[in-house]
């Protein structure tokens, strides 16, 4: 990607910040991280705590495998204890494969899921469109992302950014906002749509080892969880650990 587009999407993400403060960004990491080598493979384990309204905790695990330097493979899955929440029940797990493609500026995720929690247990079909761009440790994505099934319809304006300011250091951030269907519902059952953020900080060891924390408002790293808003307003914190091999 040429060095003018790439200033001109982090310019416009810098532009953006306000909206999503600096995150852990879910199903759009690999948005951000440019790609895999050939036979590169990933592994990624995280968790996000909420209290109040969703008392629960969501852990997350991500394996990801380079086909070719275009094409990588990512195999997702969260999961939560199912709880009551008022009148709505929340929790349950997610599991979904997808298959990652960039060229130049272009990036392409599609896949499938199987949901199973009380809002939803039919097969989806997921996506993530969009363009994305690296300058040294920055970078950044614009698109939208979806997950559709028999049962439900969600698809959101996405936003992805991440900031290197120190050696191994970089903040990252993502913001989706709902152009279709609702993402969560309140204590007494209704839904609702609500716009989702994520924020956090992230330290690399190497070229292949990573740590960070978060802090956000979606469940989970899946699509679907991604998409999803907790139950009431507030934020969930949590940690997690990548490793390339």
């Amino acid at each position: 990607m040429s060095d003018i587009k790439t200033r001109s999407l982090l310019g416009a993400a810098v532009l953006l910040c306000p909206l999503a403060a600096f995150a852990q960004v879910g199903s759009l990491s690999t948005a951000l991280d440019g790609g895999m080598a050939k036979g590169d493979r990933a592994v990624k384990l995280s968790f996000r705590s909420f209290n109040e309204n969703e008392a629960s905790v969501y852990g997350n695990l991500a394996l990801a495998y380079g086909f070719s330097d275009d094409v990588q493979f990512v195999l997702r899955a969260s999961a939560a204890e199912r709880t009551d929440v008022g009148t709505t029940r929340s929790g349950g797990s997610d599991v979904e494969f997808q298959a990652v493609w960039r060229k130049r500026n272009i990036y392409l995720a599609v896949g499938v899921a199987q949901p199973s929690t009380p809002a939803q247990d039919k097969a989806a079909f997921t996506y993530t469109v969009g363009v994305n761009g690296q300058d040294g440790t920055n970078s950044v994505f614009f698109g939208v992302s979806s997950v559709t099934s028999k049962d439900v319809t969600l698809l959101a304006a996405a936003f992805a950014y991440r900031m290197g300011f120190a050696e191994g250091w970089s903040f990252d951030s993502s913001a989706m906002f709902m152009i279709r269907g609702d993402n969560t519902a309140n204590v007494s059952g209704v839904l609702e749509s609500e716009p989702v953020f994520n924020f956090g900080l992230r330290y690399r060891f190497d070229a292949r080892q990573s740590f960070f924390l978060s802090a956000g408002n979606s469940l989970g790293d899946t699509t679907g969880f991604s998409l999803s808003h907790r139950i009431q307003k507030g934020f969930g914190v949590g940690a997690g650990l990548e490793v390339k091999f």
